[in-house]
């Protein structure tokens, strides 16, 4: 049926790009600086992210924050679940890696743990290309994006 087609369409295009990043950035033999969290709660809102994360002593230690959001027209703000995050040091990144790991965000519903793990793409400059490709336009010019884009802090 067409519609399975465009679903299997959409499973051969992401399982692609993933392999594509794989591929791409598995050479990386420089400092680990940035993280994938995972599992986030899907309401928990970039903001309140920044807060756990300042509230386990990583203020001032990242400089690059991404929690996509869903594309869906229903108008709600969920995230995809999972976000990236860069340190300014690899030290901070291993630091928050051990410190997030396992983090349960108690003041939402969701029972969602969360996992950390080192990012296929690293650095501020990386993630920065990265995203602003992604998405086809600059966005990144600005310190906090008001859209649900990436955040840069100076």
């Amino acid at each position: 049926s067409p519609a399975e087609d465009q679903d299997q369409d959409q499973s051969v295009r992401s399982a692609t790009r993933k392999l594509d990043l794989t591929e791409q950035y598995a050479a990386h033999s420089g400092p680990i600086t940035s993280m994938m969290i995972c599992n986030l709660p899907c309401r928990l809102q970039q903001q309140q992210l920044i807060e756990a994360i300042n509230a386990l002593g990583f203020d001032k230690t990242f400089d690059f924050l991404y929690v996509p959001l869903s594309g869906r027209s229903s108008g709600s703000k969920a995230n995809l679940g999972y976000g990236f995050i860069n340190f300014t040091s690899p030290e901070r990144a291993a630091d928050f890696m051990s410190a997030f790991h396992g983090f349960h965000f108690k003041e939402t519903k969701s029972q969602k743990v969360v996992t950390v793990r080192p990012a296929h793409i690293q650095g501020l400059r990386g993630n920065i290309e990265h995203f602003d490709k992604c998405k086809g336009k600059p966005r990144l010019s600005c310190a906090v994006s008001k859209r649900g884009g990436p955040l840069i802090v100076n």
